[in-house]
């Protein structure tokens, strides 16, 4: 892996080393397959417009999840421009949904959970406890300083611990959202 131009050998090494863990944070960052899939053909498409950049990188994994953070905040950024929240969409959010309490604490409901948060926050989280970064690694990853990598995280664990709250019987119960 080493030309101005990728070979489709190129192409296959650099999806057969990579793209099973690209794939899986994708999937953490955008909790659908469907938008997973799509981000991680975003990254590799870049990945070939850019490639003596990714082949020159100390490290070509870091290189490609920095592109994929990246390109999954700017997304997000166009998207909400351009998105619409219909009344309909804003009472069935405000309706409250019973979760089964054993489901709760599977990996697709922390998912689900994560997917709520701001897309900055999802990012931290995703690096720091799914990539396991630590939070020096996470702030080059973003971009950003090791102090709003922490404020992030911080932000990001207490909006998840509110969404359970403990019951009278000490039992951990979903909390229906908020409208504020």
């Amino acid at each position: 892996m080493s030309r101005a131009t990728p070979t489709d050998r190129d192409l296959e090494e650099l999806l057969r080393t990579y793209g099973g863990r690209l794939s899986a944070l994708a999937w953490s960052l955008t909790g659908h397959r469907q938008d997973a899939e799509d981000l991680l053909q975003e990254t590799f498409a870049q990945a070939i417009h850019r490639w003596e950049r990714v082949v020159a990188s100390r490290s070509v994994g870091a290189y490609l999840r920095t592109m994929m953070v990246n390109q999954f905040l700017t997304g997000r950024r166009r998207a909400a421009s351009r998105e619409v929240v219909s009344d309909a969409a804003v009472r069935d959010h405000e309706e409250a949904v019973v979760v089964d309490l054993d489901a709760a604490w599977t990996r697709d409901h922390l998912v689900r959970l994560v997917t709520r948060l701001p897309p900055r926050q999802r990012a931290v989280v995703v690096l720091r406890y799914l990539e396991e970064l630590s939070v020096t690694e996470t702030a080059e990853a973003l971009r950003m300083s090791t102090g709003a990598v922490r404020s992030n995280t911080h932000r990001a664990l207490r909006s998840l611990r509110g969404e359970l709250e403990p019951e009278e019987d000490g039992v951990v119960a979903p909390v229906a959202p908020t409208t504020a």
